[in-house]
């Protein structure tokens, strides 16, 4: 049997790699494997973070690529969104955002090109752009705005 966080996995990650991307099209099935639920998101994340390179050694780097721009490009999904709205303890937010450092040493190092630039004439990969723009897009460089309300949370008791 499948488990839930491998369905999550094969959903973002088993993807074709063709123009336009699979999360702009309208084919792309109603397979609901992220509830409409933040802890879900959270729990899914939390996960992934633990051991991102095992867990993405069958995709190539464009799937991977397509895949970590769907998760935290808050204009592909809500998983990171939800990630930070997720109603679990600071220790384990806080915990889980450590580990995301094993995307950027384990998948996005040993994958990238040396060169990452705006300046670069040479195609990139998917994996390439997101390795470049992820804290552009990605919702947890806004992670001050879960340590305010966290902090707002305290004050009020």
């Amino acid at each position: 049997m499948t488990t839930l966080y491998q369905q999550q996995l094969d959903y973002i990650f088993s993807r074709p790699t063709d123009e336009p991307a699979w999360y702009w099209r309208d084919d792309i099935g109603e397979e609901l494997v992220f509830e409409d639920n933040p802890l879900s998101a959270f729990t899914f994340l939390e996960t992934f973070f633990l051991n991102p390179e095992e867990d993405l050694k069958a995709f190539s780097d464009d799937q991977i690529g397509l895949g970590l721009n769907f998760i935290f490009n808050n204009a592909c999904s809500n998983i990171a969104h939800d990630f930070m709205q997720a109603e679990v303890s600071m220790e384990r937010k806080i915990k889980a955002i450590n580990n995301l450092f094993s995307i950027f040493k384990d998948v996005l190092n040993p994958r990238s090109p040396e060169v990452l630039s705006a300046f670069s004439q040479a195609e990139l990969s998917k994996l390439s752009f997101i390795s470049y723009m992820f804290w552009d897009i990605c919702s947890f460089s806004a992670a001050s705005q879960f340590r305010c309300t966290e902090a707002k949370k305290r004050a009020e008791y």
